[in-house]
């Protein structure tokens, strides 16, 4: 299995300015009045997203999705057996091609 690195992480330069933008990043993130989540894609040996893993969640996701914070770090496959394939495909071409 493999991940996909983020296309921004040299942006982020020396230790306090990573934390400064961490603090305002967070700060734009939660007060978004619409569910977000950010997720890493996980591939297979041939580049087909199998599953995600929920790397933030702002506070409004639950209400979108009934899924809070705490499943900050999880795999969906951890959360739900069935993953539609469809939704696997379009995220697994967003991650790779960026459309």
């Amino acid at each position: 299995m493999r991940t996909i690195p983020s296309p921004h992480e040299h942006l982020l330069g020396s230790e306090d300015a990573a934390a400064t933008k961490e603090e305002h990043f967070r700060a734009l993130f939660e007060s978004i009045d619409d569910g977000v989540s950010i997720l890493q894609i996980l591939f297979d040996e041939k580049d087909h997203a199998i599953d995600y893993r929920f790397l933030a969640v702002n506070r409004a996701h639950h209400a979108v999705s009934g899924l809070g914070t705490e499943v900050v770090g999880k795999r969906m496959s951890e959360l739900q057996l069935d993953i539609d394939p469809s939704l696997m495909r379009r995220l697994g071409t967003v991650a790779l091609t960026g459309e």
